[in-house]
């Protein structure tokens, strides 16, 4: 894992590659958005992020590129996505998921990394 909190925005790196599943539990303060770069080595994985309930979190996923992938803007606080790696085996690519806490109380994210 590497974390980095530049004043308020807070990342942190996530990586998988097979056999494994990751997780790691963030805390989202209220009104805050959070980045977290998910490493993908497998040629796929499923991301899940569940939040505690206690807030609405919306989730926005970006490709290597910076390019929109998956969006989850509900009143929920999770997502489920599957991200594809096409050069798995030669190399391994970062997805960013942008957390964003929409609620007045924090929100302790569970985010879970496994091998589609």
């Amino acid at each position: 894992m590497i974390w980095k909190v530049p004043g308020l925005l807070a990342a942190a790196m996530i990586a998988a590659s097979p056999p494994s599943a990751t997780t790691q539990t963030l805390r989202v303060e209220p009104r805050a958005t959070i980045k977290v770069d998910i490493e993908v080595c497998a040629p796929a994985v499923y991301l899940e992020a569940r939040g505690n309930g206690k807030s609405d979190l919306d989730f926005i996923i970006y490709d290597p590129e910076g390019e929109w992938v998956h969006s989850d803007l509900d009143d929920t606080d999770i997502v489920f996505q599957k991200l594809e790696n096409p050069v798995a085996g030669t190399s391994c690519l970062i997805f960013v998921l942008e957390v964003i806490n929409q609620g007045a109380v924090p929100n302790d994210l569970l985010i879970e990394v496994k091998d589609a």
